[in-house]
């Protein structure tokens, strides 16, 4: 069958939830257990709240959920429109369609600009609020309109009788703004007459409500501004002063990227403090923080897809199996046999590139040392032969890197050898089960022995399987759908039948995998200092790679580092906030303990997203420790020349034969 006949529908095609209808957002909205969404917003509240997240992690998608016309498909039709349990009227408002740097320069005081940016946006949500509301009586819909009129200090000459005169009245007034602003070019003067100060439409209309209407007298009225990083600094101030200032039964819930807040100070120049004018939802944090429940939250938010596109319909039990066994994944049994036998099928045992790299490091290095017990070629054999395990290339991996770690140590090699062969006999027969020192070093350190290994037989470095695409999107279901839809894409373009045939295969998701890390990278581009950010992630990253495929690795699964918030220059700080607030790095709230001072220092992990582009591990277990002077020639503007030299310096300790590296032990000993 052609690839044009089987095309259909990509389940994953829409990845943004803007493209959503409220009826699609209705549908595909995702409660992982042991979550409600009620609880995350908590709309019935009245402190305010700020939702702040990465690119894609899920806030537009909860504030439409919260939406008056999404709140009425919940209820269902069985109910009346305004009566119903749910305690609250979501206002939803996306501030980039309010088109917000119109109101700024064009030879204009910012005073004057402010001035007419408050009116507009009270004229914007006033109109929003009054659409939202059902048919109500004619008299009631008189009082509210006739009471509307008396909170402008300029009332209408002809006053509205209906609601829809009063939102028609409001649209004018705002188109009278919109041609102000439009002819400003021409008349060089913004000739716009203000009608109502400040937030009275925005807290009159709901109090005018309550006494109108008997259903909406205990009701919330919660304005839900999306995307508030499109506001300029003057802008946000008036929305926080909304927050400060707020009346009656109205709250806000305010939506942001995790660089969109400029400021926390009102126009009055108070300061919001978190905790007292409001609280703060960060997703990201969230989600990393409830790992279990991000796992459940994904997999339930892919199944639906796949549902709704007629793949899956069984339980959720079985559509989860179904998932998983939708990825070609090399199977792990008996420490990844067959999949690493065939990494090394083209080698003989004894020219495996691992025994061969280790076989001339000894005879070039060690070869003559009576403290390393190798007195003369003839000794280099023996070690090696020990260190064969043939059915299993990922232990001889794994040997050759305790060899490594009993040099660096200056053991006794040959010694070092044999208890390294016993004790891998021993994990082989307990069938990898029983605790030991050599089952620990497996447990932390395979995952980088077979990159490694990978690596060294001339492969790519493979991300497979839902549960890594679940981790690599790292708090952003943005990016698992990204990840998802490069697959299917792809997949189908290799003529299969993805979630319908044979598992997808393993070149699908390497393709998917590497389009989906180039996107996430190109998009985070912060707004200033773009090369300067990316370049110093570009060196993290190296500095993270040249560990990893080290002799001797330092940290297992290294993708993050700790520094101290002292003594670092300012570029580098800006450098660290920036790729944190665009996702490039995650900030672990906690710090990590330094071991000498005991002091908290920052603790940062390379987003798993950017893991493929530079062959690293997306889990995060070892951490580096940086000193100031090394997060300044990173994140800095050093010279690449003076980060060559000090990457080179940290790695030499961790390469045959580890010059600067450990100090010998005091006893004859093998520390796995």
């Amino acid at each position: 069958m052609s690839v044009a006949a089987k095309a259909t529908v990509n389940p994953f095609g829409v990845t943004k939830c803007d493209d959503f209808s409220d009826e699609e957002i209705f549908r595909f909205w995702i409660e992982p257990a042991g979550i409600s969404a009620v609880h995350l917003l908590q709309p019935t509240r009245l402190m305010p709240m700020q939702v702040i997240g990465g690119k894609g992690s899920g806030k537009t998608h909860l504030l439409r959920y919260f939406s008056r016309p999404v709140q009425l498909m919940r209820q269902g039709s069985t109910r009346s429109p305004l009566v119903d349990r749910q305690g609250f009227i979501g206002i939803y408002v996306k501030c980039d369609s309010l088109n917000a740097s119109r109101f700024s320069g064009k030879g204009q005081q910012e005073e004057l600009w402010s001035a007419v940016f408050q009116y507009f946006l009270d004229l914007w949500l006033a109109q929003i609020l009054l659409s939202q509301l059902p048919n109500l009586s004619l008299s009631v819909q008189e009082e509210i309109a006739r009471r509307a009129s008396d909170l402008f200090d300029e009332p209408p000459t002809d006053v509205p009788q209906t609601l829809e005169h009063l939102v028609g009245l409001l649209r004018g007034f705002q188109r009278d703004i919109d041609i102000a602003i439009n002819n400003l070019p021409l008349t060089r003067k913004l000739d716009v007459r203000i009608k109502a100060g400040p937030s009275r439409l925005i807290f009159g209309l709901p109090h005018i409500l309550g006494e109108a209407v008997a259903e909406l007298r205990n009701t919330v009225f919660l304005y839900l501004l999306d995307e508030i990083e499109n506001f300029n600094e003057a802008q946000q101030k008036y929305v926080n002063t909304l927050i400060r200032h707020r009346k009656g039964s109205c709250s806000f819930r305010v939506g942001s990227r995790l660089y969109g807040i400029k400021t926390s100070n009102t126009l009055e120049e108070e300061t919001n403090r978190r905790g007292s004018e409001f609280d703060v939802l960060e997703l990201d944090s969230h989600w990393l923080r409830a790992k279990k429940k991000y796992v459940d939250f994904s997999e339930r938010l892919c199944i639906r897809r796949l549902q709704a596109a007629g793949h899956f319909s069984g339980t959720i039990t079985d559509d989860r199996q179904k998932l998983r066994n939708a990825f070609e994944e090399p199977s792990s049994a008996h420490f990844y046999q067959d999949y690493t036998a065939r990494l090394v099928s083209k080698y003989e045992d004894w020219e495996r590139p691992y025994f061969r790299k280790l076989r001339d490091q000894l005879l070039r290095f060690a070869v003559g040392s009576r403290r390393l017990g190798v007195l003369s070629n003839d000794d280099v054999q023996p070690i090696i032969r020990r260190l064969q395990r043939p059915p299993y290339p990922l232990l001889e991996k794994l040997n050759a890197f305790l060899l490594y770690k009993a040099w660096a140590k200056r053991a006794n090699l040959q010694k070092a050898s044999e208890s390294i062969s016993k004790q891998c006999l021993v994990f082989v027969q307990s069938g990898g089960r029983k605790p030991s020192t050599y089952f620990s070093a497996y447990q932390h350190f395979s995952g980088d022995m077979l990159a490694q290994l990978t690596r060294e037989t001339s492969h790519k470095v493979r991300y497979l399987g839902i549960d890594t695409f679940i981790r690599m999107s790292s708090g952003l279901p943005r990016n698992l759908l990204i990840i998802l839809k490069n697959a299917y894409d792809w997949a189908i373009f290799n003529d299969e039948e993805p979630f319908a045939g044979k598992p997808i295969s393993i070149e699908s998701q390497e393709r998917a995998v590497v389009e989906s890390c180039s996107w996430f990278f190109e998009e985070a581009r912060p707004e200033q200092n773009a090369e300067q950010v990316q370049r110093s992630v570009d060196r993290l990253a190296i500095l993270f790679r040249e560990i990893r495929y080290s002799d001797k690795p330092s940290e297992c699964s290294l993708s993050t580092f700790s520094c101290p918030s002292q003594d670092i220059d300012e570029t580098s700080k800006l450098s660290l906030r920036l790729a944190e607030d665009w996702s490039m790095l995650i900030r672990h709230v906690r710090g990590q303990k330094d071991r000498n001072s005991q002091r908290v220092d920052q603790k940062y992990q390379l987003s798993p997203m950017l893991a493929p582009r530079w062959n690293l591990p997306i889990s995060r277990r070892g951490a580096l420790a940086l000193t100031a002077e090394e997060v300044n020639l990173i994140f800095g503007r050093a010279a690449e020349a003076d980060f060559v030299k000090m990457k080179e310096g940290r790695i030499q300790r961790m390469n045959a034969p580890f010059k600067g590296g450990e100090p010998a032990p005091r006893q004859a000993s093998l520390e796995l």
